[in-house]
């Protein structure tokens, strides 16, 4: 019998390993995964890195969008038995239900090692925040109420940051995340008091770096809130990333023309309901439908700004008004949890993007 093919073929094999080792890792093989989790005219997002997770709100429209989240997650972690059940961070942008309806279901089902919010007790999601706040207290979960004027003290244009904001130390790429704004103290100049008492400008905003690859999360930040930050960042710099979290569900409120020009996504997700959640009879107030998410006004805008197409164009349901809805078509990369499910976007270190839908 004739070793030697058998001996080149090993060694081949061998080579090409280290090959294809040695040359993915120069180009930046350490990835990060941010799953937009489908919870209805709701927002969660888990962000998945080597070496822990980090949940940015936890909210679902209903008992039956909770019971899925979760669902979720424990699948995430079945898979990653690495992490414990442990969530290094959770961040709730804003008092809102649809931001924090599930987050005693996942205090109750995970170990949550650091928590932040904007310190707000007085909107709709408020019993779950102050529960949650509580729980920090009593189990020694490390907890943090962040301001924009803690941010933005001495003029720091680079957004704040400590060890439980950005709590992963990895072993080769760690995630650097910044709070870029969050409750304002004061009413800032050229706010109508409608402004300062509405609770979606007092959205913790939060920016994730992983290398090269860009996130950001605004929560429901509304006009008011977005033009602050335009006037204290600028246009380049912490505000310019790849993927954006749309703010408000893809309201009209929550998109402009000079935040998109000021942020240059590539990339952007919606998270809210199917467009016919609330229906009805009776009609459900608080629901994609009553609410009018997302609008066309904002998909056009994004169509405006994002230069990357979507593999298919896809036509979906948008609204021009509250109750009125009529078909659109997408071409753009923005993507939307009701017309795509679960949306997973894999990130590597060096900024390459690759988006999966309907998810499980």
């Amino acid at each position: 019998m004739n070793r030697q093919p058998i001996h080149k073929l090993i060694f081949t094999f061998v080579f090409s390993l280290f090959l294809f080792s040695f040359t993915y890792g120069q180009q930046g093989d350490e990835q990060m995964q941010a799953h937009f989790i489908n919870v209805g005219q709701a927002d969660a997002t888990l962000l998945e890195f080597p070496c822990g997770a980090i949940l940015i709100d936890a909210g679902a429209q209903d008992v039956t969008a909770q019971l899925s989240l979760i669902q979720y997650l424990k699948n995430f972690f079945a898979r990653r038995i690495d992490l414990n059940n442990t969530i290094d961070l959770v961040v709730i942008s804003h008092d809102h239900i649809d931001h924090d309806f599930a987050l005693g279901a996942v205090a109750q089902n995970f170990h949550i090692r650091n928590y932040i919010d904007n310190g707000h007790t007085r909107g709709s999601g408020e019993p779950n925040q102050g529960k949650m706040e509580k729980l920090a207290r009593t189990t020694g979960i490390s907890y943090e109420n962040i301001s924009f004027e803690q941010v933005t003290a001495g003029g720091n244009h680079s957004g704040l940051t400590d060890g439980i904001i950005e709590p992963l130390h990895c072993s080769v790429i760690s995630p650097q995340i910044q709070v870029l704004s969050g409750r304002f103290q004061t009413m800032p100049a050229g706010w109508q008091q409608a402004d300062y008492a509405n609770e979606n400008n007092h959205s913790l905003v939060v920016r994730v770096q992983f290398g090269k690859a860009t996130f950001l999360f605004t929560g429901d930040l509304e006009t008011a809130g977005d033009k602050q930050l335009i006037n204290f960042y600028g246009t380049q710099g912490a505000l310019d990333v790849d993927v954006w979290k749309v703010s408000h569900h893809g309201a009209v409120n929550g998109t402009s023309l000079p935040w998109l020009n000021a942020i240059t996504p590539k990339y952007a997700v919606i998270c809210c309901g199917q467009w016919n959640y609330g229906q009805g009879p009776p009609i459900k107030t608080f629901s994609t439908y009553a609410y009018g998410h997302p609008r066309t006004v904002t998909l056009t805008a994004l169509q405006q700004i994002i230069p990357g197409n979507r593999d298919q164009p896809l036509t979906v349901k948008a609204a021009n008004a509250q109750y009125k809805f009529n078909d659109f078509m997408v071409t753009k990369n923005i993507y939307a949890t009701a017309w795509d499910g679960n949306i997973t976007i894999q990130a590597t270190s060096n900024g390459n993007y690759t988006v999966v839908t309907n998810d499980q």
